[in-house]
């Protein structure tokens, strides 16, 4: 836990930060969460001017000491991140931890076992080895319902895995990007392979998952769709497609952790995509929002297209701007370039893209202000048919906020009592009405009360909210936002999902509820009934409170990336859905030098409604 002063320095400082050598040396028993540091020098150049934050895996590869970590340890990354970002300098001190993490032979490798979707913590969704672990963080999930048998579906995770830069383990192939699948025929969250999404090679030059890796299922085709970033002498997002027979061949998808090859042979028969290429430098932004057009084929134009929304960089500008890219159910996606959507905004992020059961594609994404504040905007398109971009409308603004959680470096928030790094992040999801009618339904955290100390004044969060806001018309016009929970304490990461089933909307968001401290968390989820735009009394879903900013391995806030992933579907019975909640977690413990810590897993939990 941290002061509040020591909280909001750490944020005025910049961005995402590599803790320094005071963490160093610390003991097995207090490898807990670890200090930020609170130089200013810490925050990678290449990101100085921008408002709004990279993701934690490309703040590493642009940081001194991350670059000056993996020069040490030999990784393929390292000739990639020092041409785009410079030669670390010589004095900079790469923390002792990450050098006995990359050192430390690995422990043997989990057995996949049966464990329960509805446990009290969830349910932790990978095989790492308990000893020497490394966080795995920002997950998301789809499914195929009831692929495996009558309520047992075919479930694929994605997440930032830090075993791809910390960990030597030959069961890992140095990716970032990891991806989680259960498979068993047993109905519950066991995992039975994992691995990191393979290297692409464009130009005759290998292109590196670095995390941000987010997934997507089409029932309708039997198809699992994963994204992630790339770097390597360009950046950019990959694009995978597996069918549904691949992934549940033993031989072309062996159980246990996979090597690169066998990463190769679960994501590639379907030749991957390599979208919205850049110079290596602009690296940066958040990590892409993928969703598939699930009608069936031949339903209507783009039915089975999938789409991408990333964030564009320019360093040179410093400027951002949103794309957003139609590829085939195959993975045509032209040259991928795709269409800018964000109009005249220069400091995006956080796009989401989502698609209604009429084709039309929705985009939402957040835009900061020099003032330190934000708008949080919404864009909808129509449909040309892959790989021929949609139409877009011009964004319509859907909220301004004053204040928004961490918006820019000019009036910052941050939540006290939590060593996370926190933005607001809107998300979406659209419901069907009668008479071909739709809702759109917008999340996203806002700080409930900020409080201003110091000289100069700089701003925290005492309390962190998740409000919602509804629209009828098409995104023109927004409803006047309320709280999805007034309770005491920080609520934040919110994510939203609309089961087309049943027309019930689920909110799902981390909850400092229960704890006087405002430190440890829960994750709560709210439901919108068909026909109604107010979200009804908040549920509890994990039942134990976590630390979830535990910090074994010293990575700071690089370890949180302000994600939770939600999902829903089922058969149209009130009774039946299934609700999938992605989320971090650290009730899992790993072991250090024969002590156990807890440290961040990828998890997940199954509700049904």
């Amino acid at each position: 836990m941290k002061s509040l002063k020591a909280s909001a320095v750490a944020i005025a400082s910049g961005l995402l930060f590599v803790p320094t050598g005071q963490a160093q040396n610390s003991s097995p028993q207090d490898l807990g969460a670890a200090p930020m540091s609170l130089s200013q020098t810490n925050m990678p150049r290449a990101f100085h001017g921008f408002h709004l934050p990279p993701s934690a895996p490309a703040h590493f590869l642009a940081s001194e000491e991350g670059r000056a970590f993996l020069k040490a340890t030999g990784h393929p990354l390292a000739r990639y991140a020092i041409a785009a970002f410079g030669e670390p300098s010589k004095t900079t001190a790469v923390p002792a931890r990450w050098l006995r993490q990359a050192a430390d032979a690995p422990g043997a490798p989990s057995a996949p076992a049966a464990v329960s979707c509805t446990g009290d913590s969830g349910a932790r969704f990978n095989l790492e080895p308990r000893v020497n672990a490394v966080p795995q963080n920002q997950p998301t999930a789809d499914f195929l319902p009831n692929r495996l048998s009558p309520g047992n579906d075919l479930i694929v995770q994605a997440a930032n895995d830090w075993r791809g830069n910390l960990a030597k383990d030959t069961h890992w192939d140095q990716s970032v990007s990891g991806y989680y699948v259960h498979r068993s025929a047993t109905a519950d969250c066991s995992t039975q392979f994992e691995g990191g999404l393979p290297r692409l090679t464009i130009q005759g030059v290998a292109q590196f998952g670095i995390g941000g890796t987010v997934v997507a299922a089409d029932p309708e085709r039997d198809a699992i769709f994963m994204a992630d970033q790339r770097f390597g002498s360009l950046s950019g997002v990959g694009l995978f497609r597996a069918s549904a027979s691949t992934l549940l061949d033993a031989a072309k998808c062996p159980s246990g952790s996979h090597s690169e090859a066998q990463a190769v042979s679960c994501w590639t028969a379907a030749p991957p995509a390599f979208v919205l290429s850049q110079p290596g430098p602009d690296l940066g932004g958040a990590q892409p929002s993928i969703v598939v057009d699930e009608r069936a084929t031949g339903a209507g134009k783009g039915a089975g297209d999938v789409y991408v929304a990333g964030t564009e960089p320019n360093s040179s500008l410093q400027i951002s701007s949103i794309a957003l890219v139609a590829c085939s159910n195959l993975l045509n996606c032209g040259e991928g370039a795709g269409v800018l959507i964000s109009g005249s905004d220069a400091a995006v992020s956080f796009p989401y893209v989502r698609v209604r059961s009429d084709g039309v594609v929705t985009v939402s994404y957040i835009n900061a202000n020099t003032d330190g504040s934000a708008d949080i905007k919404f864009v909808a398109c129509i449909p040309a048919g892959a790989p021929k971009a949609p139409v877009c409308a011009a964004p319509n603004v859907v909220r301004h906020l004053v204040q928004p959680i961490a918006a820019g470096f000019n009036v910052l928030n941050d939540l006290v009592n939590i060593n996370l790094i926190a933005f607001t992040y809107a998300k979406h999801a659209n419901r069907s009405e009668p008479g071909g009618k739709f809702t759109s339904f917008v999340v996203y955290d806002d700080c409930r009360n900020p409080f201003m100390q110091g000289n100069p004044p700089f701003t925290v969060c005492l309390n962190a909210e998740v409000l919602m806001t509804a629209s009828g018309d098409e995104g023109k016009t927004w409803s006047t936002p309320v709280s999805v929970d007034t309770a005491t304490g920080h609520h934040f990461y919110p994510a939203i999902t609309a089961d087309p089933s049943t027309g019930i909307i689920n909110i799902a968001y981390y909850s400092t509820e229960g704890d006087r401290f405002n430190h440890e968390v829960r994750v709560f989820r709210s439901q919108i009934n068909p026909g109604r735009t107010a979200a009804g009394t908040p549920q509890m879903v994990t039942k134990i409170l976590d630390p979830i900013d535990g910090d074994p391995d010293g990575l700071g806030a690089l370890q949180s990336d302000v994600f939770m992933g939600v999902v829903a579907r089922g058969n149209g019975a009130m009774g039946t859905s299934r609700l999938y909640i992605s989320f971090d977690s650290t009730a899992a413990k790993g072991t250090y030098e024969g002590a156990e810590v807890p440290e961040l897993n990828n998890s997940i939990v199954q509700t049904t409604f």
